[in-house]
């Protein structure tokens, strides 16, 4: 699970959601292998109750689709190990794209 706050001045928070089909292949790439779900399912549900506690804390939760082989080259590319760190500054850089104002 990705959780972080792009801009501390309102209370989006981007969610790495994978999808059920690239489960193994994140775990397959993954160096922290072992601090994941060890089932999509398992990680669903998780996140599921992780979602929506967000929301109950005032917080507003996105859902940031994840795409395996684009965490891989954005990783690659930075020379960074696929671990929590960078799955989150990889949310990160997904969220600013969508909530930044275009520059003028």
């Amino acid at each position: 699970m990705v959780i972080e706050k792009p801009d501390p001045k309102n209370n989006v928070v981007g969610v790495a959601w994978y999808r059920r089909e690239q489960w193994p292949r994140l775990l397959e790439i993954s160096t922290d292998r072992s601090d994941l779900e060890d089932s999509y399912d398992n990680w669903l549900v998780y996140i599921t109750e992780t979602f929506e506690r967000m929301k109950s804390e005032g917080l507003d939760p996105i859902k940031v689709d994840i795409d395996t082989e684009e965490l891989l080259a954005w990783c690659r590319s930075r020379n960074l190990p696929v671990n929590g760190k960078a799955r989150a500054g990889y949310v990160i850089e997904k969220v600013r794209k969508i909530h930044e104002p275009p520059p003028n």
